[in-house]
Order: structure tokens, then C-alpha cells, then sequence
């Protein structure tokens, strides 16, 4: 799936799961655990790569990197037009 990231987009990642259920064969996750942040920055080389301020730690704020291509990513809301 091709997503075009902006600075300034609000987006969540999955982090986690509260539950897991099984087939028998297989364990799914759900009940998503999700973190948020803003994009800070967008990689020239790879544009599905992106730096992310997220606020939801136990710690203090802190800078994430991120992949489109290993983690779910999700635009809440889009800077798209601020630069178009």
C-alpha cells in the first residue's frame, strides 16, 4: 500500500496488543495497543520511513523511527494540503 507521509501528520502505530486469540494452529493479536505522534521528518531516500515525536510513554517524549514496510502505520489527519 502506497502512503504518502507529510511533516506535521498525526498518525498511531501498533505497539502491541491486549489480547491474543488462536485458530488452533495460528495466534492473532487483538485489541490493538496504539502509540501517536507527529511526523517530524521524511526520508528523502525512503519516503515510507519517517521520524515520529509520540508523547504516549512512560518516559519522557521521545523521537521514534518508523517503517511503513515492518510497522501499521495510520494517517489520523494529513498536512498533505499545507503542502501541496
Amino acid at each position: 500500500m502506497d502512503v504518502n507521509f507529510y511533516k506535521g501528520d498525526l498518525i498511531r502505530w501498533i505497539v502491541g496488543h491486549d489480547t491474543y486469540q488462536s485458530d488452533g494452529d495460528t495466534l492473532y493479536g487483538t485489541d490493538p495497543i496504539y502509540n501517536h505522534g507527529i511526523i517530524m521528518e521524511v526520508s528523502n531516500v525512503d519516503p515510507g520511513c519517517i521520524i515520529v515525536h509520540s508523547r504516549d510513554t512512560t518516559m519522557a517524549p521521545r523521537l521514534v523511527i518508523l517503517n511503513s514496510e515492518l510497522d501499521q502505520i495510520e494517517i489520523l489527519s494529513s498536512a498533505e494540503n499545507q503542502h501541496g
